[in-house]
């Protein structure tokens, strides 16, 4: 998906999505990681929803 074809010329979006994906997964090479890591703010608003989303499942079920 993100290889470039030696039969044609690459699009300029096309090239954006690869520097995207390079950008979240790094590099592909010795150490590169593959595994994009969460940032802390992104951790902490995935707990928020979570916690909100177990809020309304109790009130949800007192109410039945």
């Amino acid at each position: 998906m993100y290889q470039q074809s030696s039969l044609r010329k690459q699009q300029k979006g096309e090239r954006r999505d690869q520097l995207r994906f390079k950008s979240r997964y790094g590099h592909a090479g010795v150490g590169a990681t593959h595994i994009r890591e969460a940032s802390e703010l992104e951790v902490l608003r995935h707990l928020e929803k979570a916690k909100a989303k177990r809020s309304r499942r109790t009130v949800r079920q007192s109410n039945s």
